[in-house]
């Protein structure tokens, strides 16, 4: 009757409120369920049940949070591997919070060339400034102290009003004892923004 008329009717069309509702109460059961097996040390299930909650969300925050329970039950028995390979073999399908996992999961477990390379080619797009301090952050960790300055001048070339690629370069410069550089990195910065007579070294003292 007309109950099942509206239950075709949501199937046809677009995503009705009730198929939404349900959707997010079955991603909200299986992180439910990923908690509890974390404190029961149930480890198959804790990192089965996030794993599908993650990918039932329609919810960033949700996402997120169910793939920190999903790292935090691969944690308990020492399967990170494991993990990081379920990522690679279902790549194409990550949403971009699970990328991020996969990339903060790669560096902490040591696999930082691997990381970069993570973030480099179409997923770069997706990145926000805090994932991108964390590149650059990688790639000091990794030795690539040339490509992360390299890194550092293109990301200021195409945003020359983002002063936080600047004041990390000049960070990096003062570091090394390079005081001359580091004016430099602000000196560039001048022109364009008409600051006329200020004294570059003079912000080295903040």
């Amino acid at each position: 009757g007309g109950e099942q008329h509206g239950a075709r009717k949501g199937a046809e069309g677009a995503p009705t409120d009730e198929v939404k509702r349900r959707r997010k109460a079955a991603a909200n059961g299986e992180l439910r369920v990923a908690e509890w097996s974390i404190g029961a040390r149930d480890w198959a299930r804790a990192q089965d049940a996030p794993w599908r909650g993650a990918h039932l969300s329609t919810v960033a925050r949700e996402r997120r949070y169910g793939l920190t329970l999903l790292a935090e039950a691969h944690r308990g028995d020492g399967s990170l591997p494991a993990l990081l390979e379920r990522f690679d073999s279902e790549r194409d399908g990550l949403p971009p919070e699970a990328r991020r996992m996969w990339i903060e999961l790669l560096r902490e477990t040591g696999e930082t060339d691997e990381a970069i390379a993570m973030t480099q080619g179409d997923s770069a797009a997706t990145f926000s400034r805090e994932d991108r301090v964390r590149l650059l952050e990688m790639y000091r960790e990794a030795d690539r102290v040339e490509e992360m300055l390299g890194v550092y001048r293109e990301w200021i070339a195409g945003e020359p009003d983002e002063l936080l690629w600047r004041q990390g370069l000049c960070r990096h410069y003062l570091e090394n004892g390079d005081r001359a550089a580091a004016i430099d990195v602000w000196e560039s910065w001048f022109p364009a923004e008409g600051t006329g007579s200020i004294e570059p070294g003079a912000l080295l003292q903040a």
